[in-house]
């Protein structure tokens, strides 16, 4: 090969790689240190959003903990609540919960509670559970713009309500005490267990009466002994408001005096028809 030849070749090759060279300097050079971050993963616009519950209120001893193997601690005002929160209450204690923008409870001395679901749905539905172990709560539920799906869990049973004001009271044993509020509508509160009921106004429902008929016929027929919970009669004449579970508290204690098994015996016996101890028709007595 001549030399003219080699400088030709030699020529081409110097002009192949100006040419790469140039494509390279237009192209996308890599970012060193402000690398393209991935998008991150952003809820659907119609996915449910959790709700937090904010602690309003303590008087006296309340503690909290957020698991079975977590330790207890104590509850403060304006403390957060997640969803699993579990809330016990000492002895004259007392604590008020907003669990959303639609309702509010308050646990009762001696009481515990888990923090069930907590959210707003797809549907745009409030959905509050709250596990009630044991002892007293009463709650408060309003429109807030959005439907609303409020539900009580207990060891015998389920409250639902959409919109009002009541409580529920009692344990695994004794069962629940549901109670209403008068300013509720008709059929406001349902009530499932071993039976199903609706409560409208401020009727009530226990494990002895199980609709509201049964629970004003035993008040009709075995009222109070006059003079007895002389307080809370005062309270009466003050005009100030007493829970539907106060007045039940009122007559059951009150009844004790006079023999209060016999009563109530007498009482689920007469409304299952057996007429009593020597009722006619052969009907069948009741037994526990």
């Amino acid at each position: 090969m001549n030399r003219a030849m080699v400088t030709l070749l030699m020529l081409c090759l110097a002009s192949v790689a100006m040419a790469q060279a140039d494509n390279d300097a237009g192209a996308p050079q890599p970012r060193v240190g402000n690398a393209a971050q991935p998008m991150p993963n952003t809820p659907a616009p119609n996915a449910p959003q959790a709700l937090t519950a904010t602690v309003l209120e303590v008087t006296g001893r309340a503690m909290t903990r957020t698991g079975a193997e977590q330790p207890w601690k104590p509850i403060q005002k304006g403390a957060n609540l997640p969803v699993g929160a579990e809330v016990q209450t000492g002895l004259k204690s007392s604590i008020v919960i907003q669990t959303g923008p639609n309702a509010t409870i308050v646990i009762e001395s001696l009481s515990n509670i888990i923090i069930g679901q907590n959210e707003i749905d797809e549907q745009k539905i409030i959905r509050t559970n709250v596990g009630k172990k044991y002892g007293r709560m009463r709650f408060d539920v309003r429109d807030a713009g959005f439907k609303n799906d409020f539900r009580v869990t207990t060891p015998t049973g389920v409250m639902a309500v959409k919109g009002t004001n009541g409580g529920l009271d009692g344990n695994a044993l004794t069962g629940e005490h549901v109670f209403g509020d008068p300013s509720n509508s008709k059929n406001a509160i349902h009530w499932t267990t071993d039976f199903e009921t609706w409560l409208s106004s401020n009727e009530q429902v226990s494990k002895f009466f199980p609709t509201p008929d049964d629970y004003q016929r035993f008040l009709a027929e075995h009222p109070p002994i006059p003079g007895t919970f002389k307080a809370l009669e005062a309270n009466f004449d003050s005009g100030r408001k007493v829970s539907g579970a106060d007045i039940f508290k009122r007559h059951i204690l009150s009844l004790r005096v006079r023999n209060t098994y016999t009563a109530l015996d007498k009482f689920r016996q007469d409304s299952n028809g057996s007429g009593g101890e020597g009722g006619g028709g052969g009907g069948e007595s009741v037994s526990d």
